[in-house]
């Protein structure tokens, strides 16, 4: 039998990492290069984000989305988590701001990229939100870029306006920016579990 006391707090346990939205990403790294967060919050819901590196169809996979003339073909655009370019662009300005919150802005050299080009003094990071068929993908770019390479009309930080790409990330200044939806972890899910449990009690009580 659960006591109540146990089951009141774990509740609370359950409650405070359900609403941890306002908490700061955690970067993490790939070589000692950052390549990615866990936790960036847009529009009030959080997500995991991860750098990748290739073509369209390597990093999503195969399917049916954007044009057939894009380098590696078609490929599953059902898994682009943001749909619209206010989407995408919302979570370029959240990453940002997570990457500056790093210490990482302005420092493209120590941001993961599987293959470069051979002057990496800037990086673009594809949100990618829509497939089409004759223009290929369209995404929402964030700029990096060191003091050699920022310009007033290209800074660091810049979200450029979403456009469209037929070419592959790989051996370009340029990387697929993966975002997802965090599974629910074990403690979220027994909390769920003990709400139901506490439902159950008091209404067995109640019919007593």
């Amino acid at each position: 039998m659960i006591r109540r006391s146990s089951l009141a707090a774990l509740s609370f346990l359950f409650l405070g990492i359900a609403t941890h939205a306002d908490a700061t990403p955690v970067a993490t790294f790939t070589g000692g290069e950052l390549s990615g967060f866990t936790g960036i919050t847009v529009a009030g819901r959080i997500y995991n984000f991860s750098i990748q590196d290739g073509t369209c169809a390597s990093v999503f996979g195969a399917g049916s989305g954007g044009a057939p003339s894009q380098t590696g073909g078609l490929c599953n655009t059902s898994r682009f988590v943001f749909n619209t370019a206010a989407g995408a662009g919302a979570a370029s300005s959240a990453l940002y701001a997570a990457i500056t919150g790093a210490g990482f802005n302005g420092l493209p050299n120590s941001i993961f990229d599987p293959s470069p080009a051979a002057v990496h003094n800037a990086m673009i990071i594809w949100t990618p939100f829509l497939g089409d068929p004759l223009l290929g993908i369209k995404s929402s770019d964030l700029r990096i870029c060191d003091p050699t390479a920022c310009t007033v009309a290209a800074p660091d930080g810049q979200v450029i306006a979403p456009r469209f790409h037929l070419t592959s990330t790989a051996n370009a200044n340029s990387v697929f920016g993966v975002w997802q939806v965090p599974e629910p972890s074990t403690l979220m899910i027994l909390g769920t579990g003990l709400f139901g449990l506490g439902a159950m009690r008091r209404r067995r009580t109640a019919k007593v």
